[in-house]
């Protein structure tokens, strides 16, 4: 399979895999806005309700009773305002929680069967047959109904009326032949209509049978295109392995805080995944823990998570990521391609003392695929099974300091080392990943 065939592929698996995530991401962008309006509206109802009550009031003597009433609803849609605040945060903080628990639910394998084409081209619509006029055939009978063909008896004798008849035979015979005329003319423009619509008829099937054959072709295109992905797939191609584990990761579902943006490379020798995964920056946590309402200043406050606090949550976040990218493609990995994975977590963000872009890497792990179908990620506490995966993290994650990948994926896309390097290193990289300090 050509690489140019192959590129367009992975293309068209990249872009359909982000249409179906940014569609699911948008439905829950709706879910959230529509939640969002929901408070809003209950805020305007509730203001609504204190203004209708206002009007109401004011007919009622004891003032101070009213106020006391106004000022009870007040500080209860104030207190309901906070509880919306708080349950934003627990929104945000309960889908980190979810990060690796979600994809236990999902069988991420991809299923080639659904990547064949589906559509069925429709069947003709004849166009509709313009309308002819009516046009029945003059009965001469009905032209002579009211003429006397022959003769009276006084015509006979006297030749009384003769004239006056032959005239209404005249005129009948000339009304006749006048509807005979019309008859042929507009039998002429029947003929004429229904050609036309024999000649549209012709046009519109021509066209559908065109269309239905380029749909046939381009249909059977694909179905080969398809078997050819699949049959690269098993065979372990470069290619195809790659374009089958960009529609995993793109399909993956997360909320819309996660960048998800990645870059991947196989190495077929050692059937060895490497993985560029852009991780969200620590600003993704919620700036506050929890909103209090203080009543004596009419004010909601919220209270900031402790430094040590955001870092648990950061630290969790990453390493279930990390986990869960893990867990997706192994268990994917319906053709047994792949034998090991390198992940190297990285984080785009501006360097504070520059103010310059930077990409460090905060994550870096290496592990197999034996190694890591043992584990029961419905049990396990993240942060200790990156530690036992002897995973390499950034010594301060909300800081962001850098890591050296275990194998830098720019090197390898660019041809910088050839696969023999790389095979030729697993050993040492391996003694490195045992060796190496862990800091988390």
């Amino acid at each position: 399979m050509g690489r140019g065939f192959v590129s367009t592929l992975n293309k068209i698996a990249r872009e359909a895999a982000k249409v179906q995530r940014n569609a699911e991401r948008l439905q829950k962008a709706n879910q959230r806005e529509y939640e969002r309006q929901a408070r809003l509206q209950r805020q305007y109802e509730r203001q609504l309700e204190r203004d209708q009550e206002k009007s109401l009031k004011q007919a009622i003597r004891d003032q101070k009773n009213y106020e006391k009433e106004q000022k009870a609803l007040y500080l209860q849609s104030r207190k309901e305002e906070t509880q919306d605040l708080n349950e934003e945060v627990q929104y945000v903080l309960e889908d980190f929680q979810s990060v690796l628990s979600h994809t236990l639910r999902t069988d991420d394998t991809i299923s080639f069967e659904s990547l064949y084409p589906k559509d069925k081209f429709p069947a003709f619509v004849a166009p509709t047959a313009s309308p002819v006029p009516n046009n029945p055939l003059p009965n001469k009978d009905d032209f002579f109904k009211d003429v006397k063909l022959e003769p009276s008896v006084w015509e006979k004798i006297f030749g009384v009326g003769k004239e006056k008849r032959l005239q209404s035979i005249r005129r009948a015979e000339s009304d006749y032949d006048s509807a005979l005329a019309e008859h042929t003319q507009k039998n002429i423009l029947i003929e004429s209509i229904r050609n036309e619509d024999s000649v549209r008829l012709r046009e519109a099937k021509d066209k559908y049978d065109s269309d239905k054959q380029l749909f046939q072709d381009e249909f059977v295109k694909q179905v080969q295109q398809v078997d050819q992905f699949k049959s690269n797939y098993y065979s372990g191609s470069k290619e195809a392995v790659e374009a089958y584990n960009i529609m995993v990761l793109e399909r993956s579902e997360y909320i819309e805080l996660f960048p998800q943006q990645f870059d991947l490379y196989y190495v077929e020798q050692s059937k060895e995944l490497v993985i560029n995964y852009e991780l969200p920056s620590s600003t993704a946590i919620p700036i506050f823990k929890e909103y209090k309402y203080i009543q004596s200043r009419d004010e909601i406050k919220g209270s900031e998570f402790k430094t040590k606090e955001k870092a648990e949550i950061y630290s969790n976040l990453i390493a279930s990521i990390t986990l869960r990218t893990l867990h997706e493609i192994f268990e994917a990995d319906q053709g047994n391609v792949i034998a090991s994975i390198v992940f190297n977590g990285i984080v785009s963000t501006i360097n504070p003392s520059t103010g310059l872009n930077m990409r460090p890497c905060v994550i870096t792990v290496q592990t197999s695929k034996d190694e890591f179908n043992q584990f029961d990620l419905s049990k396990v506490d993240v942060i200790a099974c990156v530690k036992g995966l002897r995973a390499h993290i950034s010594p301060s994650l909300t800081e962001l300091s850098p890591v050296k990948p275990i194998v830098n994926l720019d090197m390898l896309d660019k041809r910088f080392v050839d696969e023999r390097d790389l095979i030729s290193g697993i050993d040492e990289r391996s003694k490195f990943t045992r060796n190496g300090s862990l800091l988390f």
